[in-house]
């Protein structure tokens, strides 16, 4: 067996069976336990012999000395001597711990306060739960149309599409099968494929050359890697300053600061999704039938986290199922916020001045970023295929309660941090 066929086997027989220990800077971490039989792969013997090429011209590497403008404008540097997150964090210490300390400051407003809150907790949860079951019937509805056939020729010629993955430590098997659900794709032809590192990755350059070799035959219109420079001004490492990188990098290398944007989508994505194979036709076919809301509309898939989900333990099935469930019931109906994998349009990323380089979570700092350039409130839109997402869990509970916490910890900074924006904005 060669080398390359190897490799190729590899992804097929990928099983991570949990958060594996390892020291960066000292400190113990996890990576997240990912097992799924049912993943699209790309066997080097049962490629199509009509699989276009793409010609080495197509594929790119953008070193870290690459003279990309990180922020076209100045990024302000807003209050520092009161940040608004510390409100943030504030009330949440006050409301939280409510039904203790409320009833030593009155027992009366308490019996009145308390059970009130409840009432409005267990509305929101049945208007979540009908909305939720109601996205899902949708979902189930359209589970097997082929939107590819629904679009003309001419419609499909009027969309191109680029998806950015960002990835940092993640084993190169796990890379390999979200990018393979995305070369599996039924307008593959019609991807650019941006692959994102950063330049603290061990061994960067070899995982590049190795995902170029590996996907060279598979259809992208184009490949782009870029390695994001470690300790650039006004930024943070996370996948916000990641993604803003590889973006103006594929914008400036694609010649793109001309043209529509309104015809051009953005998917970004985490290293661990994997895309229903109609992903890409279903947001084509969404779009063009919405009359090309670039400035007004963001999509956003239903995210499952049901890798092996069966296999995994009590706690990690529950909340995954309650993610997805908030997700179906409350952040897509309401248009509260992305999560994680999202699309919108090339128009309103450069209206929005793409992702700010100094914030953490890209989903939620986007949004308002962009609602604010726009002035108006965006609607986000459901893409009627699901991706499936890696769940928070890890080999042991304990394992699975610390992975959490850390979660909840960059959550909880996040949101201070969007937060502060919010209100430093106003």
């Amino acid at each position: 067996m060669s080398f390359h066929q190897k490799i190729l086997k590899a992804t097929s027989s990928y099983q991570n069976t949990g958060f594996q220990p390892e020291k960066i800077d000292y400190k113990p971490a996890y990576r997240r336990a990912i097992s799924s039989n049912d993943h699209y792969t790309i066997p080097e013997e049962v490629l199509p012999v009509s699989t276009p090429k793409i010609s080495d011209n197509n594929i790119s590497i953008s070193i870290p000395e690459s003279t990309i403008p990180i922020n076209h404008h100045d990024i302000k540097s807003g209050q520092q001597r009161f940040r608004w997150n510390l409100l943030f964090n504030l009330l949440v210490w006050i409301i939280c711990p409510l039904p203790l300390w409320l009833p030593f400051v009155s027992n009366e407003l308490a019996i009145y306060i308390l059970p009130s809150i409840q009432c409005i907790f267990v509305i929101i949860w049945l208007i979540i739960s009908l909305l939720a079951g109601r996205n899902a019937f949708i979902l189930y509805r359209h589970r097997y149309d082929d939107y590819s056939a629904l679009l003309t020729t001419e419609e499909s010629n009027k969309i191109q599409h680029l998806v950015v993955i960002s990835c940092y430590k993640e084993p190169l098997e796990l890379i390999k099968r979200s990018v393979d659900t995305l070369a599996a794709q039924t307008e593959v032809s019609r991807i650019t494929m941006v692959i994102s590192f950063e330049e603290r990755t061990p061994d960067v350059h070899l995982k590049c050359q190795t995902l170029e070799t590996y996907y060279a035959q598979t259809g992208f219109r184009k490949l782009i890697f870029t390695i994001h420079p470690y300790g650039l001004v006004n930024e943070i490492p996370g996948k916000c300053s990641n993604a803003n990188y590889a973006l103006r990098t594929a914008v400036e290398q694609l010649k793109l600061n001309e043209t529509n944007g309104d015809h051009i989508l953005i998917t970004t994505c985490d290293a661990d999704s994997q895309f229903h194979r109609q992903y890409i036709a279903a947001l084509t076919y969404q779009y063009i039938k919405a009359n090309f809301p670039a400035l007004t509309t963001i999509y956003q898939p239903p995210l499952f986290y049901n890798w092996n989900l069966d296999g995994l333990s009590f706690f990690t099935r529950i909340t995954g199922i309650l993610r997805s469930t908030l997700m179906l019931g409350a952040l897509i109906p309401f248009s509260i916020n992305t999560m994680s994998i999202f699309s919108f349009s090339l128009s309103l990323a450069k209206a929005g001045n793409f992702v700010h380089p100094a914030y953490q979570m890209d989903d939620i700092i986007c949004l308002i970023r962009w609602m604010g350039v726009t002035g108006h409130r965006l609607s986000i839109q459901m893409v009627l295929t699901p991706v499936l997402s890696g769940p928070t869990c890890g080999r042991t509970i304990e394992y699975e309660f610390m992975e959490w916490a850390r979660q909840a910890r960059r959550w909880t900074i996040g949101a201070a941090e969007v937060f502060h924006y919010f209100m430093w904005s106003l």
